[in-house]
């Protein structure tokens, strides 16, 4: 409980910051997951589901009006400057991932691009927005493989490789031989 006291002065306080810089915060975004764990008889912990508001975080602006922010349960992902984030799943920020590599697989397999054209598209533009969110992501690599297939094999036919080749070996270091 104190540490959920101490999120509350913590959103009070960037609050103030944001009203000192003439900035005002977005009621629909302000949301948050408390995350707190139950134990068994052995102590091993498991994340609780909690559908109620354990404690509300409320700021007050300048003007005394009270804000309060949403709760979410932990496994509700929030969406966070495009990255869908919950503590206890990350399934539709796979399913984000996985759209938009379907996505640019489509993209790949109906332009017409030169070799460059198609390497430029990757490294400039695929590579940027599919692997932005992965930092804060928890997936397997067999995960991430799978949303990507599709585009990857896209990719590589546009970049005049046999759309079979070994992706390890296409996409492995260029001292190896990968592109």
């Amino acid at each position: 409980m104190w540490l959920l006291t101490e999120a509350c002065k913590d959103a009070q306080l960037s609050h103030d910051i944001l009203e000192a810089c003439n900035l005002k915060l977005e009621s629909s975004k302000c949301k948050y997951h408390a995350i707190h764990f139950n134990f068994d008889e052995e102590g091993a912990p498991t994340m609780a589901l909690d559908e109620v508001n354990p404690h509300p975080i409320v700021v007050t602006d300048g003007e005394g009006h009270q804000l309060e922010m949403k709760h979410q349960p932990s496994n509700v992902e929030i969406k966070y400057l495009g990255c869908f984030k919950a503590p206890d799943s990350n399934h539709w920020q796979m399913q984000a991932i996985t759209a938009k590599c379907d996505d640019f697989a489509r993209i790949a397999n109906t332009l017409s691009l030169i070799k460059l054209e198609a390497h430029l598209m990757y490294q400039a533009i695929y590579h940027l927005s599919v692997g932005f969110p992965l930092p804060m992501c928890y997936f397997t690599f067999k995960e991430v493989d799978r949303a990507q297939k599709k585009a990857h094999r896209a990719m590589v036919a546009k970049c005049s490789y046999n759309h079979k080749s070994s992706l390890a070996m296409l996409f492995g270091p260029t001292r190896l031989g990968g592109t």
